[in-house]
């Protein structure tokens, strides 16, 4: 349909060149400023003029040559308005009429006829304008997705592909998208161009039980989907892994190696047991994996390793077991402390003795009232009673260990009694 709005008033450069007015697509031009019209005569004469901007070039309708047109445009005489403003609807209508590709017309009732006005219409459109109008803008029709693929087949062609056929029934799709369910829902897979009706996927394992579907497309959208299609590749469980091998570099690791089988697997599954017990997984790990390294192992501790392998068909027998003692770990770096007396008191000086379970160790002492010092051996003089966190700390390369107790430090020295008074009190004590 035609669509003609208003635009409000705006302002225009117009250039007046030798050749006339320069022209601005989409303008209606009013008061003639390039005095392209000869002037009115008492009202009489031309109104106005208007016609398409287009192409050189053709290009074929309805097996016609016509020039593609790129806007339209308007030019009114100066004093145009003495026609009233019926009429002057019915003129600029006309002349738009020129803009869209309209020429004049025999029919006396038509807005295309070539005098103006000489039926109060204003600005509508006669039935001969319709018919003219619907044959040079046909109304489009609405775009519509293409219909359902039909007929297809999945084949499964070996262990690793399934070929897909399927029968073009819209003959107006930009191409086909492939979907594919492996149990669930169905997701895109594949895609393909215009009037293609077959496509193979290849990115299946043995044993694989597969679903497909088929969709055509287009700018309008997506068919509804064809008939559902399913396969199943042929293939046997994998062998197991042979050649198994576990060495312990060190206290912590365990290095697990083997050989895969001819037959392909998706993935191995390393187990594992502490000396007699029983096994467990591991890890598992992508199919083409030929070595494992267990860093979970503990020092002077037997463990045993066993594989197996799995595809799409199932799993594999276990492999042969191999077994390897992990040796023992260095023991870590340890620090103790003692300090005489036992009890001290305020006045006496305290003693402190560390000694680290390694040789060679350095010591650092924190003494709890704001004193640090150093050395295996330290002396301090406590200020005031109270209790005191003390904490020494060994270091050996890059082990270091720390040991840390309270101690109490009393006001006076602790009583002692006479000799004499001690014996007595050791027989009355039997």
């Amino acid at each position: 349909s035609i669509d003609l709005r208003y635009g409000g008033q705006a302002s225009q450069s117009i250039a007046c060149t030798s050749s006339g007015t320069d022209y601005q697509s989409g303008a209606v031009v009013f008061n003639d400023p390039c005095g392209d019209i000869a002037p009115l005569s008492n009202c009489t004469g031309t109104l106005a003029y208007g016609g398409p901007l287009f192409y050189s070039s053709t290009e074929t309708f309805d097996g016609t040559p016509w020039h593609p047109a790129t806007g339209l445009f308007v030019v009114v005489n100066d004093g145009a308005q003495c026609i009233g403003e019926t009429d002057f609807a019915e003129m600029i209508t006309h002349e738009l009429g020129h803009g869209l590709g309209f020429g004049h017309h025999t029919d006396p009732d038509a807005t295309m006829y070539s005098q103006c006005c000489h039926y109060p219409r204003g600005a509508g459109l006669g039935a001969t304008d319709s018919a003219c109008a619907a044959y040079l803008y046909p109304e489009q029709a609405t775009p519509q997705p293409p219909t359902a693929p039909a007929g297809l087949t999945a084949t499964a062609a070996s262990s690793t592909r399934v070929d897909l056929a399927w029968t073009d029934t819209s003959g107006d799709e930009d191409g086909f998208r492939i979907y594919r369910s492996t149990g669930g829902g169905f997701f895109q897979v594949g895609a393909v161009g215009p009037g293609t009706t077959a496509w193979s996927d290849t990115s299946l394992g043995p044993c694989a039980s597969v679903q497909y579907r088929v969709t055509a497309y287009n700018s309008a959208g997506e068919s509804t989907p064809s008939n559902v299609a399913s396969a199943e590749t042929p293939g046997v469980a994998p062998e197991a892994p042979s050649a198994v091998m576990a060495q312990a570099p060190g206290p912590h690791t365990v290095i697990v190696s083997w050989s895969n089988g001819a037959v392909g697997q998706d993935t191995v599954e390393v187990q594992r047991a502490t000396g007699p017990g029983t096994f467990f997984g591991l890890a598992t790990l992508p199919g083409a994996a030929v070595s494992f390294t267990d860093t979970s192992v503990q020092p002077a501790t037997t463990y045993r390793y066993r594989l197996r392998a799995f595809n799409g068909c199932g799993a594999s027998p276990d492999s042969p077991v191999a077994s390897v003692l992990v040796p023992p770990g260095e023991e870590p770096l340890a620090v103790t402390f003692q300090w005489d007396p036992a009890a001290p008191w305020i006045g006496s000086p305290v003693r402190f003795a560390a000694q680290a379970s390694k040789a060679g160790a350095a010591f650092q002492w924190d003494l709890g009232d704001g004193t640090t010092a150093s050395g295996a051996s330290v002396k301090h003089l406590y200020p005031s009673a109270g209790d005191y966190s003390v904490q020494v700390t060994a270091t050996r390369g890059d082990e270091s260990a720390t040991a840390e107790s309270r101690i109490s430090v009393s006001k006076t020295p602790p009583l002692r009694l006479p000799r004499r008074v001690q014996r007595v009190f050791a027989v009355h004590s039997r």
